[in-house]
């Protein structure tokens, strides 16, 4: 009876320690500071966007933005940010950039950076750096489709975080295609401005490239892990000197192992105070 009583509260501690184990291990968030290179690739190309491309074919300065999910550097069927707008119909980065010192000081966005103008006719690379924590976990990228009306490309809040892992991703490819920021209607690459009023939504590209689900990149993301810190964390990013929310996720995945860890270990000693009793 009892080597049967203590095998069977040896199993049910092992249970106990395994299904803790496993509910504490999903939807794990990434920890520690890592740094990225975002490169952006133009492939706009005749061949490739027959009828919609012209020789002076060129891309403005992309900006990379790692930021949590309070923030969006765009959304389609949502009207563009003043920012937005303006990379959208100049190229200019101003305003945009002011809205990301904005949004660092409510501690949505934490690093971005900015890359070079690409006028290869619609091809060449240019490289940005970013740095993301368990705070800030995702990239958004930007850059005008030029010339156009109000035309550009990107991707927004794309996760750097596996969180079925827990683990930083080493590297990503992401196929990106042209979108309309709804504020200036003109028809072509080449047309004046004819400023949109009120502004309309963020659209996919359909007049001009085709339909949205035929259309092809116009560019690439080609994002390469470049070193990690487990030291480290947001409170060396750009968030206003703001420590490490101690009640983040990562922490509270934990919870489950603790309770039931606990339960284990409170069995154990209702047993051996059973035994005494004895």
């Amino acid at each position: 009876g009892l080597l049967n009583m203590m095998a069977s509260l040896f199993s049910l501690l092992v249970s106990a320690l395994l299904i803790a184990h496993a509910i504490g291990a999903e939807g794990e968030a990434c920890t520690g500071f890592v740094e990225y290179t975002v490169a952006f690739q133009g492939n706009w190309t005749e061949d490739n966007h027959p009828g919609a491309w012209v020789s002076n074919a060129h891309f403005s300065p992309p900006v990379a933005v790692v930021h949590n999910e309070e923030y969006a550097l765009y959304t389609v069927g949502e009207k563009a940010s003043e920012g937005v707008e303006q990379v959208a119909e100049i190229g200019a980065t101003t305003d945009l950039t002011n809205e990301l010192q904005v949004a660092q000081g409510k501690g949505t966005v934490g690093d971005y950076d900015q890359g070079n103008a690409l006028f290869n006719k619609g091809q060449g690379i240019t490289t940005m750096e970013v740095s993301a924590c368990s705070k800030f976990p995702l990239v958004s990228v930007i850059t005008m489709i030029a010339p156009s009306p109000d035309w550009f490309t990107g991707v927004n809040a794309f996760s750097l975080c596996d969180t079925e892992s827990g683990q930083w991703e080493t590297s990503a490819f992401i196929s990106v295609y042209p979108y309309d920021a709804g504020t200036d209607s003109g028809a072509d690459f080449n047309s004046a401005n004819d400023n949109t009023s009120p502004a309309e939504p963020v659209t996919a590209m359909g007049q001009v490239y085709g339909a949205p689900e035929d259309v092809l990149p116009v560019g690439y993301l080609i994002i390469e892990r470049v070193s990690e810190n487990s030291t480290m964390d947001c409170e060396t990013l750009g968030n206003e000197g703001e420590p490490p929310d101690s009640g983040s996720s990562s922490s509270s995945h934990h919870l489950p192992f603790l309770a039931v860890a606990v339960l284990a270990v409170s069995h154990a000693l209702l047993y051996c105070s059973f035994v005494d009793l004895l």
